[in-house]
């Protein structure tokens, strides 16, 4: 089907603080990519999650990544 692929996204926030700074969050090659639990979905057939290929504790600051993929730069759709 023409939407399904490999995925992708892209982020750009710009974030003006209440002093008047600007921060700007970008999606690079510095973040890091890995599978997940969800190993299957379909737009009308639902999802298939492993809860076995969780990684507890991804989210917290001190998690190792090191073993994760760089993440890549691909072109836009």
């Amino acid at each position: 089907a023409p939407w399904r692929d490999l995925p992708k996204m892209l982020l750009h926030i710009h974030i003006t603080l209440a002093d008047g700074s600007c921060q700007q969050i970008v999606s690079d090659t510095s973040w890091r990519t890995s599978t997940g639990p969800l190993v299957f979905e379909g737009l009308r057939n639902g999802e298939i999650y492993d809860a076995r290929q969780e990684k507890p504790g991804w989210l917290l600051p001190e998690y190792n990544d090191s073993k994760w993929d760089a993440a890549r730069v691909v072109p836009g759709p």
